[in-house]
């Protein structure tokens, strides 16, 4: 019924894959709403993307009333139904407050917002997963990194920052995020210079993030 197409991906990027999805004839796609997810909140991004061809945009971290406000428009009148959230959004708030307690030693340590990851995330099960995820991925995205820097692809170096920034803002971690973006315009940049020197830097706060989720038993929590 409807597509989310981000614009940032490695090879073939979102404005690539729209086009092919709309010169083709014979494609179930061509009269699909297409939503476009990216980082890019600049003045006049919405014009740039619908001009490429999507029916609208999102900016990441995507905003959870930001993305039901786009289904809600663009989706099939049958398959959307109204419920009234009020006794869940009760629910959710006394999670917050339970949920800060089990995480008590990232927030203490001020390298995550819980309070923000768990608004991204759109619930406490959601975020939790989001941690697991982030948790889960840091050696492998600290191999590619260096892979991509001894190679000089700085396409493929920007793309991760890119895709490492969106999960980081997601949960929460702002300065994680912040120095992704950084990196990131780095490497748009071809500066390989700042990034061999500063992704050493960025990697010890990678890890030291990673070191303390994983002394966190995110399973055994209850919500």
């Amino acid at each position: 019924d409807m597509i989310f197409l981000d614009h940032m991906m490695p090879g073939k990027d979102g404005i690539v894959t729209l086009k092919e999805i709309k010169a083709d004839d014979n494609g179930l796609n061509r009269e699909t709403p297409v939503i476009c997810l990216t980082a890019n909140a600049s003045s006049g991004a919405r014009e740039q993307y619908v001009a490429a061809g999507f029916d609208d945009y999102l900016t990441k971290p995507i905003d959870p009333i930001d993305l039901e406000d786009t289904l809600i428009r663009y989706l099939p009148a049958d398959k959307v139904e109204y419920l009234n959230d009020e006794a869940e959004n009760g629910r959710n708030d006394e999670k917050k407050t339970d949920i800060s307690v089990s995480l008590k030693p990232i927030v203490e340590s001020e390298l995550i917002d819980v309070s923000a990851g768990i608004r991204n995330s759109g619930s406490v099960d959601s975020y939790l997963s989001m941690l697991k995820v982030f948790r889960d991925s840091v050696f492998s995205n600290e191999n590619e990194m260096v892979r991509f820097i001894s190679e000089k692809n700085m396409h493929g170096y920007a793309v991760l920052m890119c895709s490492l920034g969106k999960t980081a803002a997601m949960i929460g971690a702002t300065g994680l995020y912040e120095y992704t973006v950084k990196l990131e315009n780095a490497a748009k940049a071809e500066d390989h210079a700042y990034i061999k020197k500063e992704n050493e830097v960025f990697i010890a706060e990678y890890l030291k993030l990673h070191k303390q989720l994983s002394a966190l038993d995110l399973d055994s929590i209850v919500v």
